[in-house]
């Protein structure tokens, strides 16, 4: 009996109330559609802003932190380093310092420079003298090969 008011409705032509009815109802579920959407987006929206606020909150607790130490570390090194005199002999004393570790680098390069030119050098001789120690044992060779010297 089910099946028979189906087929009915179905065959049954549809009046302009009921087809609007179903317009209706399709424009609701657009509606509808279209809000979930919207508070969707405003949610992602929402989440993203409190991240942002969240993460640039630690950013500032971080650099205070930061800043809080850098100001105690430079407290300690005055009061550790503030007691030693800092006249115009000391400072000239650390100019001096620093040209000498300026010659002590000049030096060092130096240094450097002449080692592997005598580096070179070395391995120039070596192979010389292992080219004319094969040329002598092949000499050798070749004597001992001859009836030269070989006995009567």
């Amino acid at each position: 009996m089910a099946r028979t008011r189906q087929a009915a409705k179905a065959t049954r032509p549809r009046s302009s109330a009921e087809s609007q009815d179903n317009n209706e109802t399709a424009e609701t579920s657009a509606d509808s559609q279209e809000s979930a959407n919207e508070q969707i987006t405003r949610l992602v929206d929402s989440m993203r802003k409190s991240t942002k606020k969240r993460r640039e909150a630690q950013r500032k607790t971080i650099e205070a932190d930061f800043m809080k130490n850098a100001e105690a570390m430079e407290n300690r090194i005055e009061n550790s380093f503030g007691k030693i005199e800092k006249s115009k002999s000391s400072k000239a004393k650390i100019e001096q310092l620093k040209v000498l570790f300026k010659k002590r680098i000049a030096i060092e390069e130096k240094i450097f420079a002449h080692l592997t030119k005598l580096e070179r050098a070395y391995n120039s001789a070596n192979r010389e003298l292992i080219v004319i120690l094969h040329g002598r044992a092949e000499d050798t060779k070749k004597l001992l090969e001859t009836d030269c010297l070989k006995g009567p």
